[in-house]
């Protein structure tokens, strides 16, 4: 059976509870109809027949269930907004510390080198030229 579980990647509590129909064992929903195919494609099986029998067996989830879903997805996805602004404000203040640090460089560090630079030399003393 361990066999089995490492070939299908699912767990052997699952795969037993499975093999015995206890339904209650396994995860539910579109897991278990993932469990099945994966079972019977390592069996070499038709995986159809299979599916409707779990199809028949395992009742059919309330609609009231899925609309109740939603809203709490709804709602996840509501706090998450905030968050996003937050971040995209820390970026935003972020690039404006990065170009205050960049001004700043430049008005009091490489400004004044470039423009002593860029000031005229005093004139030089002339030697006057010997006569021999």
């Amino acid at each position: 059976m361990s066999a089995v579980a490492d070939g299908t990647k699912f767990s052997l509590r699952h795969l037993e509870a499975l093999e015995n129909g206890d339904g209650a064992a396994l995860p539910g929903g579109v897991f278990n109809r993932g469990l099945v195919q994966s079972y019977c494609r390592y069996l070499g099986i038709d995986e159809s027949q299979w599916l409707n029998r779990l199809s028949e067996t395992q009742p059919e989830r309330e609609p009231q269930e899925f609309a109740e879903f939603a809203e709490a997805i709804k709602r996840n996805r509501v706090r998450e907004t905030p968050l996003v602004e937050r971040r995209w404000a820390g970026v935003l203040l972020m690039l404006v510390a990065l170009c205050a640090m960049g001004w700043a460089a430049w008005h009091f560090v490489i400004q004044p080198r470039v423009g002593h630079l860029a000031s005229p030399l005093p004139p030089q003393a002339t030697v006057p030229a010997s006569n021999s």
